[in-house]
């Protein structure tokens, strides 16, 4: 039976939910993370008297308390939360191939963005480019030289940028957007010196990303570790953090 005085460790990482708030509809669950971290910070002021200056009464200043979620696993839905932007299912990709010449003129698969095609020699990217025409249509698109046509089978580098609104996800990050604040409930497992597994949880009642991140990209060392803060805040009632313990059956 749990009690005031169960000693008790943790060595795990909680599974957090995320509630939006106002409504406590449920906006994200969090299972892959590798680490949450509960951070209540205070400053102290001390009034002091007599010889010496000793302390005599200490009043503690409004601290800087903070929620932190690391994890090498990201989901566009998390990093649109952070940085309050809204996903989108339709944007401009971009397209780098290196193309051969069929018939006299180079032809793409699918129909390009109009005024995006443009055409180097190998390795020669972002010099002069060919002179070129793209015809638009039909599912397709088809560069024609002006001048002479290269030789049959020459090999061209070639960019292009298409529309697309089905099976891709934008997350259009502005300075206007602002992320939302949630109610958080994370659950881990602690494991008492009586040998029992006890379910805690750490419910915090209001929370709010701090629109901070970092995507590091290396060909090299461990993966990309990101680290996303939050600014725990009080509720209209004076609530900020709950921790509780349950006996797992």
């Amino acid at each position: 039976m749990i009690k005031p005085n169960t000693q008790m460790a943790i060595r795990d990482v909680c599974d957090m939910s995320m509630f939006l708030l106002p409504g406590l509809a449920l906006a994200a669950f969090i299972d892959y993370a590798n680490v949450t971290n509960l951070a209540l910070t205070s400053d102290s002021v001390s009034a002091t008297g007599g010889h010496g200056a000793p302390k005599k009464v200490t009043f503690d200043n409004p601290g800087d308390h903070t929620f932190n979620i690391e994890t090498q696993v990201y989901t566009p839905l998390l990093i649109s939360l952070v940085t309050g932007s809204k996903l989108e299912d339709s944007a401009e990709f971009l397209r780098r191939k290196i193309l051969a010449v069929e018939s006299g003129s180079i032809t793409i698969d699918e129909e390009a963005t109009p005024g995006t095609v443009a055409v180097y020699e190998i390795g020669a990217d972002g010099s002069e480019a060919q002179d070129i025409t793209a015809t638009i249509g039909s599912g397709k698109t088809t560069i024609a030289f002006a001048g002479t046509a290269p030789d049959e089978g020459a090999r061209f580098v070639v960019y292009w940028f298409v529309s697309k609104a089905t099976g891709i996800l934008r997350i259009p990050i502005t300075n206007r957007a602002m992320p939302r604040t949630y109610k958080c409930v994370g659950s881990a497992s602690w494991k008492g010196t009586d040998d029992v597994i006890y379910a805690g949880q750490l419910t915090l009642h209001r929370i709010k990303p701090r629109k901070e991140l970092t995507l590091n990209m290396s060909n090299s060392g461990d993966p990309s570790t990101m680290t996303i803060p939050f600014d725990v805040l009080e509720t209209d009632m004076g609530e900020m953090v709950d921790l509780v313990y349950n006996e797992e059956e």
